[in-house]
C-alpha cells in the first residue's frame, strides 16, 4: 500500500458530502426541521399535560419521540460520518 493509496479520495464520497450540505442548507429541510420540532414539542406536552395515559400511549408517545429525534439528527450523523471519511487534508 503506498502513500497514495492512503489520501485517495473516493470521488462519490466528495459528491455525497456536497449533496448534504446542499440539503442541510435547504429551505425545504429547514421548514422540515420546523415541523419535526412541533411534532417533538406536541408529544412532549401530552406527556407533561395529561394526568392518565395508558401504558399504549406511552410506548407510542416514546416511540414517535425517538423516531422524530432520530430523523431529525440523520443528515448531520450522516454527513460527520462521510466527512469522517475523507483524508484530513481535504
Amino acid at each position: 500500500m503506498t502513500k497514495d493509496d492512503l489520501t485517495a479520495v473516493d470521488p462519490m464520497i466528495v459528491k455525497k458530502v456536497g449533496y448534504l450540505k446542499e440539503f442541510v442548507n435547504s429551505d425545504g429541510w429547514k421548514l422540515i426541521k420546523e415541523e419535526i420540532r412541533k411534532q417533538i414539542y406536541d408529544h412532549t406536552v401530552a406527556f407533561g399535560s395529561k394526568t392518565e395515559m395508558s401504558i399504549h400511549e406511552i410506548d407510542y408517545r416514546r416511540g414517535a419521540l425517538l423516531t422524530l429525534n432520530g430523523f431529525l439528527s440523520y443528515p448531520d450523523n450522516l454527513l460527520e460520518s462521510l466527512e469522517n471519511q475523507l483524508p484530513l487534508n481535504e
